[in-house]
């Protein structure tokens, strides 16, 4: 989630992040969406591309998304809860 979320800020495209960080497309995809685990270098590379090294600062920003994310589906819950 933290790597799309860093992804579309920029407005780039996997083809374009993939190509720069020297994996392919299908992979990150699969990666975005929790298909597949990153490898340590792959990693290292997205965090350096991102500029967020040293990769405790791509931690803090990912553990920030993700409880943003939750607050957001908690908040949807409770909107289908009530209409219902």
């Amino acid at each position: 989630m933290a790597i799309t979320e860093l992804r579309v800020r920029r407005g780039e495209s996997q083809v374009t992040v993939a190509s720069r960080v020297g994996c392919k497309e299908f992979y990150l995809r699969n990666v975005e969406q929790g298909k597949r685990n990153l490898t340590f270098d792959i990693m290292y590379a997205i965090v350096g591309y991102f500029d967020m090294l040293p990769m405790s600062k791509f931690w803090i920003f990912a553990e920030s998304a993700a409880a943003q994310a939750a607050r957001s589906s908690e908040f949807c819950a409770e909107i289908v809860s009530a209409l219902t």
